[in-house]
């Protein structure tokens, strides 16, 4: 949980931000900037914003001038009194800075070792792609209930390395090395190298001879991890490349994912809610930290996408409000405008109450 909390404040934080600096560069008041949400713990005022430190850290908030419809004649700080142009600027600025954040880890990562699941076919490819592999290794998902591996491994371990007592130790190059190391040395003693919570140490496991149907020697289920890089200039253009083909997955799969929320004959582990993504976060926070920060960077791509939805209440219901003012001529009636946002935000509530009673059935 405390990750996910992290990660959720960050990417709201990051998100209002953008909405508040561009309301400042076009010179419109935000009255208020909160961090978490009320009761209020503590607040400052500076250049006419109250700056609000709030006891649920769940995000933040902006609260901006006028954007509430609310606007005296002549009055250039109001949000509403803005040009329909900068108007929808100032509302897609909290989307085009989850996107930049997004673009800024993934370039970091791409730059300094980012993450894949894969073996040798994927080592292959990202090599043919300009790409340095900087380690391999293996990552232990499941551990077999009376096994060699019950008794010296847990989940979460990442095995760098592998030999014989008192011999050269290798390094993972391919998982099916490691099956074949394994299998040949049945009944006797081998070494492990180990990373666990950041402690690199060795153990030693026998692997069995008799191995029961579906089971494995050591007695895991494991997958192959690789770290690799691109020189400097092709790390933006794999982030771009990476944001890029999120994005399309998910415009393609958006209808797929909506369908299957409501689908109440089977619980989709294909969409998840704040309880599903809290899970989610503290097991890939134990993979490491590249993993953590790509993660935190899909999740910043899946927040912009979200919020361009054109559903009221999001920024993309605000866009179609626009673009329906910039279409008639004048603004959409403020009633109709009011009504529409209190339908697209109980439709939200109930996906947001649908989705965390599947992730807490997907728990058990």
């Amino acid at each position: 949980m405390f990750y996910f909390l992290i990660i959720l404040t960050i990417l709201v934080i990051i998100h209002e931000l953008g909405h508040f600096l561009t309301s400042r560069l076009f010179k419109v008041d935000v009255e208020e900037f909160g961090f978490g949400f009320p009761p209020r713990i503590a607040s400052f005022k500076k250049n006419g914003t109250t700056y609000a430190i709030n006891c649920i850290p769940l995000g933040g908030y902006v609260k901006i001038k006028g954007e509430d419809g609310k606007a005296e004649i002549g009055d250039k700080t109001n949000f509403s009194n803005q040009s329909i142009w900068k108007r929808s600027l100032i509302i897609v600025a909290g989307v085009t800075f989850n996107i930049i954040l997004s673009f800024v880890i993934l370039s970091l990562l791409f730059s300094f070792g980012m993450p894949t699941m894969g073996d040798s076919t994927e080592v292959n490819q990202l090599v043919q792609r300009g790409a340095t592999i900087k380690s391999k290794e293996i990552i232990v998902n499941q551990i077999i209930k009376s096994s060699p591996a019950e008794k010296v491994l847990k989940t979460d371990d990442k095995i760098i390395g592998f030999g014989l007592p008192n011999s050269f130790m290798a390094d993972i190059y391919t998982i099916q090395g490691f099956q074949s190391f394994v299998n040949m040395h049945k009944g006797e003693e081998i070494v492990l190298k180990v990373q666990r919570n950041n402690k690199v140490s060795d153990i030693n496991i026998t692997p069995r001879i008799n191995v029961p149907k579906g089971e494995g020697a050591i007695g895991m289920g494991y997958t192959g991890a690789i770290l690799y890089t691109f020189p400097f200039g092709k790390n933006f253009i794999e982030a771009g490349k990476y944001i890029g083909q999120t994005v399309n997955l998910m415009f393609h799969s958006i209808g797929k994912a909506f369908i299957s929320i409501f689908n109440f004959k089977t619980v989709s582990k294909e969409v998840a809610g704040p309880v599903g993504i809290a899970v989610l976060t503290g097991k890939i926070s134990k993979m490491g930290s590249s993993f953590f920060f790509v993660f935190m960077a899909s999740l910043s791509i899946n927040l912009a996408f979200m919020n361009l939805l054109p559903i009221p209440v999001l920024d993309g219901g605000k866009l179609f409000f626009l673009l329906i003012e910039k279409i008639k001529g004048s603004p959409l009636n403020r009633a109709i405008e009011n009504y529409a946002t209190i339908v697209g935000f109980a439709f939200l509530m109930l996906l947001m109450v649908i989705v965390t009673v599947k992730d807490i059935i997907n728990l058990f």
